[in-house]
């Protein structure tokens, strides 16, 4: 099981461990009841044979049968038996491919994004506009964002995460409106308009490939001294230099080769590399000066709106966006 590495090596091993108990709690229940079928079929198997040369053998004493007639019901009834024994073993297999079935039941009935609506040519994003919004027990102020805005958001970490699920199309609004240039977000093509945004949440990380593929996506279209400048100015180039593979170095989720901030900042580099018309970052990945400069630096300042949520006092640039409890 592999885990990223946001917390101590005591929680990852207790949760691993916890995982790894139930699935065997289960397998070890699933191989009883298993076991107990098949007890219950040689316990059948031995009265039915054991039956059979009683009652025959009783039959064939009063001449009531002959020999022949004996041994062709037995063998008979043997085959039948042996038949009935073959499908009782292969009832793991069974059970096997229910359960399957049952697991692609659960990813299938999800329900997917909608495909309908306003597509990318014409999503036209700003103004953004906000209007009576309500998420948990705070009130995002009605607000309207162009090209270029730069907003702080103050408020619980939780409620910061759902006005950036809203905002993202990521969750549906039970109440209040999100428009981009008047059209409202339910009649926007997701996908299209997810094209032009990036979002960093604390639960994004790093997948299993290089480096490379994990800054670029595999874009055979990413210019390498854009990547390298990136990685240059958020001072994590020479950390991954010393790699034995440099960028092709291969990493996965939790690996210490790296270390988590520098796995923030990979997935902060790669969302920017997208060039996002809006950028929504979370608490986390901009944790010094030098971070909120390099930001500045790879962003479009005229064409990008950024929301981003940290500590008030260290963002002199941006205008603070209070999410206020009731």
């Amino acid at each position: 099981f592999r885990t990223f590495k946001i917390f101590p090596d005591e929680y990852e091993q207790n949760k691993n461990n916890h995982l790894v108990e139930k699935y065997l709690e289960n397998r070890q229940s699933h191989f009883g009841t298993v076991k107990n079928q098949y007890k219950q079929m040689v316990v059948f198997k031995v009265i039915v044979t054991l039956g059979l040369l009683l009652i025959g053998g009783l039959l064939v004493i009063n001449q009531q049968m002959n020999i022949g007639q004996f041994v062709a019901a037995e063998i008979i009834i043997v085959l039948v038996i042996n038949s009935v024994e073959k499908i009782g073993l292969s009832l793991e297999t069974i059970y096997d491919v229910v359960t399957a079935v049952e697991k692609i039941s659960e990813v299938t009935s999800k329900k997917l994004d909608r495909k309908t609506g306003v597509h990318e040519n014409d999503v036209h994003l700003f103004p953004i506009k906000i209007e009576n919004l309500h998420i948990e027990e705070s009130v995002v102020p009605d607000i309207v964002v162009n090209k270029g805005d730069l907003i702080n958001i103050v408020g619980a970490e939780v409620v910061i995460n759902d006005f950036f699920h809203y905002l993202s199309g990521m969750k549906k609004t039970k109440n209040g409106r999100i428009y981009f240039n008047r059209e409202e977000i339910a009649n926007v093509n997701l996908d299209s308009y997810r094209n032009k945004i990036a979002l960093l949440l604390n639960t994004d990380s790093i997948f299993e490939g290089t480096i490379w593929e994990n800054l670029t996506l595999s874009n055979p279209n990413m210019s390498s001294d854009r990547v390298y400048q990136m990685l240059e100015d958020f001072n994590v180039l020479d950390h991954i230099n010393k790699l034995p593979e440099s960028l092709n170095t291969y990493i996965f989720s939790g690996n210490k080769k790296i270390g988590a901030k520098t796995a923030k900042k990979i997935c902060l580099i790669r969302a920017l590399l997208k060039d996002p018309k809006l950028l929504m970052i979370e608490k986390g990945y901009i944790i010094s000066e030098n971070d909120k400069k390099a930001l500045m630096k790879h962003v479009n300042r005229e064409d990008t709106c950024i929301f981003l949520a940290d500590d008030a006092h260290r963002l002199d640039e941006f205008e603070p966006l209070y999410l206020e409890h009731k």
